[in-house]
């Protein structure tokens, strides 16, 4: 709520400041993250966006609506990312932008933009004070840890979620604002969070969070309104309740796990994961892609009690400040910085060996700038003021936005292109056999062979398993010529995986090369059998059988080639 001594309404607000200040917040993160406009396309972009079939025609519309994210790339796979609003989105883009990075990295900041403001106006109608909403929402903005979600194309899930998510926050602030309920206003909040819930699954918080407003941020007495909230609620309940329905439909069931663990597996490892997200909103510095936070096996003092402990130690140090100070809005400021790390505690739907990310607090960071603000508003050293403020409250918020902004600014340049996003992944994880996997990618997009192999070959020295990157050194060999060296790397990527349909296509072209035509035919097919759509793998069985004498499957084969790529480019 507001600081003691400052009014609800403030006489000494001018007009201008109403419209200046909150245009001046937004103009912020406009400026931090305008270099973004020279990145590249990085990591998942490059199947998501410049790969993905699906965003190149409206025609594939209601078939958004039908499938996983990423069905266009394994469509053997039981997918957990039901989320046709984001695709939606990315098929937007592709109509505006093409494959212009720049157009795709200017969308991707003027969501982040449109979240600034939506927080600004959250905080501005839940404390009524105009300086803790600018303090709030600047925090927020600058926060370091929403590199991944700004700077990455495909990382736009959180953003864009979140400018549902407010939005519906806001209405439901709006249809109670009042001694009767206004229902437009909350029927427009149970569409908003529909639409959230079809962006990214962990939405799926709000109603935690709506209830926490009820709770701790509402204004006025709840006294006759108990009803009315009981049934928002009840509403809430019933969107999830459809939204859970149709996942199920579409994915075949609400969760495919990919990490097998028990529930007391889970738990155990809940504190650490909590812990660094905590961390990272306290300090957010050496953030890269990938994180080496090893699985908890027991509980050692290490990797579980100092954790909790310390959990235990912010989470009373923060209410009790919040209860003495009778600061309500820092409580509802620490559900939200909470409750939304709650999905991400679920290791079993994340991927292998790839369990945190800051995109994650990009929802928590509003309730974490909210507290942050809420302290520096109860700043009270000198007589000076400035605004009607204590001038040393200006001097701790610029000294704090300046700050994160600096660390932002800083750790931007890594999302510039693929080289240095994996570089940096290893230079902060230098366990993870995945960030080699991809930096090998990046060097060998570059022609960066050598480089590329030795990268592929660390991966294998730590996870033996890894197919990609057999996969990897197979491709890197074939196009050095090394036919016999590619043939072998990528059997062994397809003894590990045999799902992928491109090692299928390199092992034919590899084969073709050695000779052996019929192997090669048996190849492609299974890769065309698997990736019907994808082109290219036709032309491969052409050559297959053009080598064999089967001259007129040959053309057969070609033809069917040319109909696809010509169906594709219309």
């Amino acid at each position: 709520m507001a600081s003691p001594g400052t009014s609800i309404s403030r006489p000494d607000e001018t007009a201008r400041q109403q419209w200046l200040i909150p245009l001046l917040v937004c103009l912020v993160p406009a400026l931090l993250y305008m270099a973004t406009l020279r990145f590249e396309f990085v990591f998942d972009d490059h199947n998501q966006i410049v790969g993905n079939p699906l965003i190149k025609s409206w025609h594939n519309l209601p078939w958004l609506f039908r499938t996983d994210v990423w069905s266009f790339s394994n469509p053997l796979v039981l997918g957990n990312y039901w989320r046709p609003f984001f695709t939606m989105w990315l098929l937007v883009n592709h109509s505006l932008f093409g494959l212009n990075p720049a157009g795709w990295h200017a969308a991707a900041v003027l969501v982040h933009v449109a979240a600034t403001f939506l927080v600004f106006r959250l905080v501005r109608k839940l404390s009524g004070d105009l300086l803790l909403s600018a303090f709030a929402a600047l925090i927020f903005t600058v926060h370091p840890s929403h590199l991944e979600t700004v700077a990455w194309i495909s990382g736009a899930t959180d953003s864009l979620m979140t400018v549902f998510v407010v939005s519906s926050l806001l209405c439901f602030v709006n249809a109670f604002s009042q001694t009767s309920l206004k229902w437009k206003w909350l029927a427009a909040s149970l569409l908003l969070y529909a639409g959230g819930l079809l962006v990214k699954e962990t939405a799926m918080m709000t109603p935690m969070m709506v209830l926490a407003y009820f709770v701790f941020a509402h204004r006025t007495s709840l006294r006759g309104h108990i009803s009315p909230v009981a049934l928002s609620i009840v509403l809430l309940a019933l969107v999830t309740i459809a939204y859970a329905t149709m996942r199920a439909a579409v994915l075949g069931g609400m969760s495919h796990p990919i990490i097998h663990m028990t529930l007391a597996e889970i738990i155990l490892n809940a504190p650490l994961l909590l812990w660094f997200y905590v961390k990272h909103l306290v300090y957010p510095i050496g953030l890269g892609l990938y994180y080496d936070i090893p699985p908890v096996l027991q509980m050692t003092w290490a990797n579980f009690w100092f954790p909790v402990f310390a959990l235990l130690a912010v989470t009373a140090g923060v209410l009790y400040w919040a209860y003495r100070a009778k600061e309500r809005l820092a409580i509802f400021g620490f559900v939200v910085m909470m409750v939304p790390l709650l999905p991400v505690l679920y290791i079993p739907g994340l991927a292998v060996d790839d369990i945190a990310h800051d995109r994650y607090l990009y929802v928590p960071s509003i309730g974490f700038a909210i507290i942050v603000a809420s302290l520096i508003r109860r700043i009270r050293w000198g007589s000076r003021e400035l605004f009607s403020a204590s001038a040393s409250q200006f001097a701790v918020a610029v000294v704090v936005v300046l700050g994160l902004s600096a660390a932002t600014s800083a750790q931007q340049i890594y999302w510039a292109n693929d080289v240095l996003l994996f570089s940096r992944a290893i230079e902060v994880a230098p366990g993870k056999a995945v960030a080699y996997n991809n930096l090998g990618t990046a060097l060998t997009a570059k022609n960066r062979y050598k480089e590329a192999r030795f990268a592929y070959q660390q991966v294998v020295m730590r996870n033996p398993r890894a197919w990609s990157a057999y996969y990897n050194l197979g491709l890197g060999y074939f196009i050095d010529g090394q036919y016999a060296e590619a043939e072998e790397n990528l059997k062994r990527a397809l003894s590990i995986m045999q799902l992928e349909s491109d090692p299928y296509a390199v092992l034919a072209e590899s084969q073709i090369k050695l000779g052996k035509y019929a192997e090669a035919e048996q190849a492609v097919r299974t890769a065309i059998r698997l990736k019907p759509y994808k082109p290219g793998y036709r032309q491969v069985l052409a050559l297959a059988l053009e080598k064999q004498g089967r001259i007129q499957e040959a053309q057969e084969a070609a033809k069917e080639e040319q109909q696809l790529q010509a169906r594709q480019a219309h």
